[in-house]
């Protein structure tokens, strides 16, 4: 049996979709679907409560408070795992879209083949067509870590100067992206996502586990973080516990990127003091994240010395 978890936060249209999607391609006899909302101050948790109420398979759990990304999913993760005690277990954003009728067939020959911990699938951004997993095929070091954290500390010391900086760096990643990527991973990488690839660091928006993964585990993600670094830090755990994450392109889904961070802005008009405000709430949730990461980090070395 599989169970999905899909977190929910203002955008109600969005998670509609997603489950019709769920619908309308696979064999719901074969699925269960747990709804975490947020805490959306909008009132559609309850207006999705009541919406699928009358779906067997479908659960709605509303959250008092908005405890993030890691701790939300857990909420869901913990709830299908005590409850339906599922053999495989995917986690998604509510704007990614499932739209292969294979997709359920595909995972469990996937597993035949690798036996997975965590798989990831291609995931295509809607927005500009590129291909969002693997993110990276090594970690970052404490080095770079340690960097973004300097670097993020000092954004939030001058937010209004490096939202100018941000914008004209933005403009100029757009211009030149492709010769970006070529420094990055090289020529022979720009295409990763063509081939299979054991234990990378996988993009946050879908992730599948396995039954190993789901006995052995009562959270999937680190519940010290709010948002961001998710990816890194499971990664890490993963690796330290010896399990498999493969990537691998026979399966994919569609992500429509930033539903829920743009529906915060939908009945307001957008100014400059509020992209200010939005930025700062990035960063500041980057960096308390990118200070897990580093705790994460450290304790592995320490272990590895021991």
């Amino acid at each position: 049996m599989f169970a999905f978890v899909i977190l929910h936060y203002l955008a109600e249209e969005m998670t509609k979709e997603c489950v019709e999607h769920l619908e309308k391609f696979l064999d719901m006899n074969r699925c269960k679907i747990v709804i975490v909302d947020n805490a959306s101050s909008n009132g559609s948790g309850q207006r999705l409560k009541d919406y699928y109420k009358n779906k067997d398979y479908c659960d709605v759990l509303l959250n008092n408070e908005n405890v993030g990304f890691a701790r939300g999913n857990n909420i869901g993760y913990k709830f299908a795992k005590e409850k339906y005690k599922p053999k495989y277990m995917i986690i998604m954003n509510n704007d990614v879209l499932i739209n292969d009728g294979d997709f359920l067939d595909k995972i469990e020959k996937i597993h035949s083949e690798t036996e997975f911990d965590v798989l990831g699938p291609d995931i295509i951004s809607k927005k500009n067509g590129l291909h969002q997993n693997p993110m990276y095929l090594k970690q970052l070091t404490i080095q770079q870590v340690n960097k973004q954290i300097s670097d993020i500390t000092s954004k939030l010391k001058h937010p209004r100067i490096n939202y100018v900086i941000d914008k004209i760096k933005s403009s100029i990643r757009v211009r030149t992206r492709l010769k970006s990527l070529k420094r990055k991973f090289g020529k022979a990488q720009e295409k990763i996502h063509i081939n299979r690839h054991i234990n990378p660091i996988l993009h946050g928006s879908c992730y599948i586990f396995s039954l190993k993964f789901i006995n052995n585990e009562d959270e999937a993600f680190d519940s010290r973080t709010f948002l961001y670094r998710e990816e890194e830090i499971l990664h890490l755990k993963c690796m330290k516990k010896k399990y498999t994450m493969i990537y691998d392109p026979h399966l994919s889904v569609l992500h429509l990127e930033d539903v829920s961070t743009e529906s915060e802005l939908k009945f307001r008009e957008k100014s400059i003091r509020q992209e200010i405000e939005k930025q700062k709430f990035i960063n500041t949730h980057q960096l308390a994240s990118l200070k897990v990461l580093l705790d994460v980090m450290k304790e592995e070395i320490i272990t590895n010395k021991k």
